[in-house]
């Protein structure tokens, strides 16, 4: 999954709620605090959305780069 893949994927289904952070990790096989860590940096706050990352942002983000390695 590349960086846009993965950036993408968050705002579908994180963003639309569709699934919460815990199902995300399953989903991603990662840990939970990956997981927390990608909707953070995608601008989410307790499952709102305070202000949406660009893509530029999130994919300049070192910790979001090691994340997308394992995925």
């Amino acid at each position: 999954m590349t960086l846009r893949e993965l950036y993408d994927y968050l705002i579908d289904n994180y963003g639309n709620r569709k699934c919460w952070i815990s199902e995300l990790a399953t989903d991603l096989n990662i840990p939970y605090t990956d997981a927390n860590h990608l909707t953070y940096v995608l601008g989410y706050r307790r499952g709102k959305v305070a202000v949406l990352s660009s893509y530029e942002v999130f994919s300049n983000d070192e910790r979001v780069r090691r994340i997308q390695a394992f995925i």
